[in-house]
C-alpha cells in the first residue's frame, strides 16, 4: 500500500496512489454527514458508509477489493463527518470536507489520473456518493455539505445524478461503476421543468462513442434512503456483503462482475421490509459486463428466508427438516427487527424449510440445497422444481451432444392474463462443483405464458436459475441436473383479482401488490381546496382544446377523471390538426370509459382508421393520436400507440393473427414522480418487449429479440435481407418495427444481426409523421461511427423534431441526447433546449410518452 500525504495530494482527498504502468482501479467516495446551514438534518451513518467502503478498496484481507486486471491506482475520499465542521482524518492525515468547492476540485482531479497513459481505455472509474438527495420529476440530486448556503443561489450545493452520470460516460476508461446511495424524495425547491436541479461538477464535451456507465441507485425515485442508527446505511451494507463474496459468481471461477453485483445488491436490500412491504427499492443501470472483484472459493452457503406481502412475518415459525438422518429443529429468529431469515449452511445435506403460521399450519415449504455462496428464497413458493424422473420425451432444443444429458421443462401461467409469446426470460447459469464450470456460459431461453411447456436439454450437473417475467417479477433457484432424467419446473406468475387488471400486470404497468392494495385514496385527494382545482378547470382544458374525441368522465374512488382523444403535432400547444382532416378522424376514432376499482381506471380507444401509419403519408389524419387525461390537481398528455382497424389483423412471427389492441391505465395513486396515465398495448408477440422496453431491461430485451431473429432465420432457412422488418410484418406495423429496433440498439444487438443502415432508414422515410425514426437512425450511425458528418447527423435530428414528440419514452430520451451534443449549434440550441425541457417533463418508466404538463 501506498498511502499519501502530500499537501497537493490531500487537497483533493487523495489518500492513497499506485503508480503502476498497467490499467487501475480510480476511486472517489464521497460521504456527506454535516450540512452546514442545518436545514438538512445530521445522519452519521453516510460517513460511517463512505469510510467501509473506502476500507473495502484499501484492505488486504480475504473479500476485499481483488483485481488483477485492474489492481487499485488510486483512492481519494472526501467526507462531512464532524458536526463542528472540523477535518476528519484517514490514513494519517486529513481529508476535505465535501463542500462543493472541494468536490468540484476532487473530480477533476480523479478524472485527470483515470485518463492518464496511453492504456487509460483500459482503466475502471468507480465513484461512490453517500448523502442526503432530492428528487423533481425524474431527476435526482445528491445534496453537498454547503448546500442551502447562499440565498441567491437555491440549486448550489447540489448536483444532478443524471447530469454527472452523462458527464462521465464521456471520459475515457471503459468500465465505470457509479454509486448513489441517497434518498429521493421530491425536492421543496419551486423549479421549473426546464431547470437543472443542482450545478454540474463536470461537463467534458461530448464524444461520439460515449460509454454506458454501470450506475446503481440505493431506492427508486420518489422514495427514501434508510440507514442504521449505529452502523451503515441499508444500502452501503447490502453493497459491501455482496462485493466481500455474496455477489461472486462460482461460473466464472468466483469473479464479482458488475451485472451480479447489481443483481445481488437488488436482492440484499429488497429483504429489508417493514410490515410486509420493501423497506427500499434500489435501480440500477446495466452496461457491458466488467470484473470488479475475486473472492476464494466459499466454503459455507448463505440463505435469505422470506414471506410474500400476503403473510406477516411475526405471525410465523420456521422449522428445518434435514434429509440426512430425518433431522427436525425449529429454527430461531434473530430479534432485530428484520423481516427474513439468515442462515448459515455448512451441511452440504438437502433440506425443506417450513412456514407455519400461528395456528401450526404449514403457508410453504422449499426444499434447499446448499449451494454457494448464496440462496434467496420466498416463502410460499411460485416456482416449484419437480423431482427428476426418467427422461421419456424428445427434447425440442438441444445445446450439447457430448455427455450425460438431462430435459428441463418449464411451464409458466399467470391467472387471468393472455398468454404471452414471449413472456419470461429463464437463465440457467452452471455452478462450478468442480474446477471448472460445467458449461462455459449462461443459457437463455425465452419461455411463453399460459401453461405451454418449453423444453431445453442440458448436460447435467448443478445449476442457478434466475426468471425475469415481463411484469417485473424475478425468481431465482438452484438445483441439480441428474444424468437422462426430466426435471420439471412450473413457475406461477403474480396476478390480479380483478381480471380487467391483468394485462396492465403483464404489461408492467402496475404491480400485482399495488392491485391487491386498492384502498380509497386518501382524504386530502377530496379537500375543498383540490376540487376547485380539479374537474371544472381540468375539463375546460380539454374541451377547449378542439379535441377529436368526445369528453369522456370518469370517476375513480370520487376521484373524477377527465379525458379526450386528440390529435396534435405538438401536444403542448396544437391541439388539432384542423378541417376537414380533424372531422374524419373525429368520426373515425373513439374513446370509452372501462372497468374501475378503487385505484385504477381503463380507458379503452376504438380506432376505426383503416391504416393509421400508411406509407408516405403527410396528411393530419395519418398522425398519431394523444390522450389528453385530467385530474385533481394534474394534467396529462399520453401518446397512444393505436394501430386502428389494421390492429386487429396484424400477424405473428408464425403468421398467426395477433391483434394489435390499445387501452390506457389511469392511476390514481401514482409512486411519486410516476404519472397517472399510461398505454397498454395487448399482443401475444410484443406486450413483454414493450414491458422490458419500458424498464430499459437492455439485458433480459434483448434475449427476447435475439431469439425472435434467430426463429425467424430458422424459419426461413437463414436467408432474409431485413429480419427485425419481416418480425413487424414489413413495417405493417411501424410501432413494433421501432420498439424491436430501440430495444436492438439498446441491446448492442443490431450489428450482431447485421442489420443494415438502410432498414432503419427506410423506417425514417417511410412513416414521416413518426419522430422516432429519424432518431433511431441518428442514433445508430452514431453507435456505429458513422456521424463524422455533422451535418447529415444535425438534419436527422431538426427533421425530428421537426415531426413532434417522439411516442416512445426511450426514443425521446434519445432525441435529447442527441440533440445536446449541438446545444450551442446556432441550428440545433432551440430544439435542444425544447426537448430538453420535453424530456424532463416525460415519465421514463412507461414504454409509450407521457408528459406532465401540470
Amino acid at each position: 500500500m501506498t498511502a499519501t500525504t502530500r499537501r497537493e495530494d490531500r487537497a483533493v482527498g487523495l489518500v492513497w496512489q499506485n503508480a503502476i504502468e498497467v490499467p487501475a482501479a480510480h476511486v472517489l467516495i464521497i460521504g456527506v454527514s454535516h450540512y452546514q446551514s442545518g436545514s438538512v438534518p445530521f445522519v452519521a451513518s453516510p460517513a460511517r458508509s463512505a469510510r467501509a467502503v473506502a476500507d473495502w478498496f484499501l484492505g488486504e484481507e480475504e473479500g476485499c477489493f481483488k483485481n488483477a486486471r485492474t489492481p487499485l491506482g488510486s483512492l481519494a475520499i472526501l467526507l462531512s463527518e464532524a458536526d463542528d465542521g472540523t477535518e476528519s482524518t484517514v490514513l494519517g492525515a486529513f481529508v476535505p470536507r465535501a463542500t462543493f468547492q472541494n468536490v468540484q476540485k476532487a473530480v477533476s482531479a480523479w478524472r485527470s489520473r483515470a485518463e492518464a497513459g496511453e492504456r487509460a481505455e483500459e482503466n475502471m472509474l468507480v465513484l461512490f456518493v453517500v448523502s442526503h438527495g432530492e428528487s423533481f420529476g425524474r431527476r435526482t440530486a445528491f445534496l453537498l455539505e454547503d448546500y442551502d448556503t447562499l440565498p441567491d443561489q437555491i440549486r448550489f450545493g447540489m448536483s444532478e445524478v443524471e447530469q454527472l452520470v452523462d458527464a462521465v460516460a464521456n471520459l475515457t476508461p471503459k468500465a465505470q461503476l457509479l454509486v448513489f446511495d441517497c434518498c429521493r424524495l421530491p425536492t421543496l425547491l419551486r423549479l421549473g421543468f426546464d431547470k437543472e436541479l443542482g450545478m454540474p461538477l463536470l461537463d467534458p464535451p461530448g464524444r461520439p462513442d460515449a460509454r454506458q456507465p454501470m450506475v446503481l441507485r440505493s431506492t427508486a425515485l420518489g422514495h427514501a434512503a434508510y440507514g442504521e442508527d449505529a452502523g451503515l446505511t441499508v444500502f452501503t451494507e447490502a453493497l459491501l456483503e455482496a462485493a466481500r463474496g455474496l455477489a461472486a459468481t462460482p461460473a466464472d471461477k468466483w469473479v464479482i462482475g458488475s451485472s451480479s453485483l447489481a443483481e445481488t445488491v437488488t436482492r440484499l436490500v429488497g429483504l429489508r421490509r417493514k410490515d410486509g412491504e420493501p423497506l427500499q427499492r434500489p435501480g440500477s443501470a446495466l452496461s457491458e459486463w466488467f470484473p470488479i472483484s475475486k473472492v476464494e472459493p466459499a466454503a459455507t452457503t448463505t440463505a435469505f428466508i422470506w414471506l410474500s406481502s400476503d403473510h406477516a412475518f411475526a405471525n410465523m415459525n420456521f422449522v428445518e427438516r434435514i434429509a440426512d438422518g430425518d433431522k427436525i429443529r425449529a429454527i430461531p429468529r434473530a430479534n432485530d427487527g428484520n423481516e427474513f431469515l439468515r442462515l448459515t449452511l455448512t451441511d452440504p445435506a438437502p433440506r425443506r424449510i417450513d412456514a407455519r403460521d400461528a395456528a401450526d399450519v404449514s403457508i410453504g415449504e422449499v426444499e434447499l440445497t446448499p449451494y454457494p455462496p448464496v440462496i434467496f428464497q420466498e416463502l410460499p413458493d411460485r416456482m416449484s422444481i419437480a423431482q427428476p424422473r426418467p427422461r421419456n420425451l424428445d427434447p425440442a432444443h438441444d445445446f450439447d451432444r457430448a455427455g450425460p444429458r438431462v430435459a428441463i421443462v418449464f411451464s409458466v401461467r399467470q391467472q387471468n392474463a393472455a398468454p404471452l409469446a414471449h413472456g419470461t426470460v429463464a437463465k440457467l447459469t452452471a455452478t462450478a462443483n468442480v474446477a471448472e464450470p460445467i458449461v462455459s456460459k449462461s443459457i437463455v431461453a425465452i419461455l411463453p405464458t399460459g401453461g405451454h411447456e418449453t423444453t431445453i436439454e442440458l448436460p447435467a450437473g448443478d445449476y442457478t436459475l434466475v426468471v425475469t417475467s415481463s411484469s417485473g417479477t424475478v425468481q431465482t433457484r438452484r438445483f441439480t441436473a441428474k444424468p437422462d432424467t426430466e426435471t420439471r419446473i412450473d413457475l406461477e406468475l403474480p396476478s390480479s383479482s380483478d381480471e380487467f387488471m391483468a394485462q396492465a400486470i403483464s404489461a408492467g404497468v402496475v404491480a400485482a401488490d399495488a392491485v391487491r392494495d386498492t384502498r380509497v385514496p386518501p382524504d386530502a385527494l377530496e379537500t375543498d381546496d383540490k376540487q376547485r382545482t380539479g374537474s371544472p378547470a381540468d375539463g375546460g382544458w380539454i374541451a377547449g382544446g378542439a379535441t377529436f374525441a368526445p369528453v369522456v368522465d370518469q370517476s375513480v374512488a370520487q376521484v373524477k377523471l377527465v379525458s379526450a382523444l386528440g390529435n396534435p403535432k405538438n401536444p403542448l400547444v396544437d391541439w388539432s390538426a384542423g378541417g376537414e382532416e380533424a372531422s374524419h378522424v373525429a368520426a373515425l376514432v373513439g374513446l370509452h370509459a372501462g372497468p374501475t376499482n378503487q385505484r385504477y381506471g381503463l380507458l379503452t380507444v376504438d380506432d376505426r382508421r383503416t391504416r393509421p401509419f400508411r406509407r408516405k403519408a403527410e396528411k393530419g389524419r395519418d398522425r398519431p393520436l394523444w390522450l389528453a387525461v385530467a385530474g385533481p390537481g394534474w394534467r396529462e398528455v399520453a401518446w397512444c400507440p393505436t394501430m386502428g382497424r389494421a390492429g386487429r389483423w396484424m400477424r405473428d412471427e408464425n403468421d398467426d393473427v395477433d391483434p394489435w389492441r390499445v387501452e390506457f391505465v389511469i392511476d390514481t395513486m401514482p409512486e411519486s414522480g410516476r404519472s397517472h396515465a399510461a398505454a397498454v398495448v395487448q399482443s401475444r408477440q410484443w406486450t413483454a418487449l414493450l414491458a422490458f422496453l419500458a424498464r430499459r431491461d437492455f439485458v433480459n430485451g434483448g434475449a427476447i429479440i435475439e431469439t425472435m431473429l434467430e426463429s425467424l432465420l430458422w424459419s426461413i432457412g437463414g436467408k432474409v435481407d431485413n429480419p427485425l422488418a419481416a418480425i413487424a410484418g414489413k413495417i405493417d406495423n411501424p410501432l413494433a418495427a421501432i420498439a424491436g429496433a430501440l430495444m436492438a440498439i439498446g441491446a448492442g444487438r443490431l450489428d450482431e444481426a447485421k442489420i443494415p443502415l438502410g432498414w432503419l432508414e427506410n423506417l425514417a422515410n417511410q412513416f414521416p409523421n413518426v419522430p422516432d425514426g429519424p432518431v433511431l437512425l441518428a442514433r445508430q450511425r452514431r453507435l456505429r461511427g458513422e456521424a463524422t458528418d455533422t451535418r447529415h447527423h444535425r438534419a436527422l435530428l431538426l427533421e425530428a423534431a421537426r415531426r413532434g414528440v417522439p411516442g416512445f419514452s426511450l426514443a425521446l430520451d434519445w432525441l435529447n441526447e442527441e440533440l445536446a451534443l449541438y446545444a450551442t449549434h446556432s441550428d440545433c440550441a432551440e430544439a435542444a433546449k425544447r426537448f430538453r425541457r420535453l424530456a424532463l417533463m416525460a415519465d421514463p418508466s412507461r414504454t409509450f410518452t407521457v408528459l406532465r404538463v401540470g
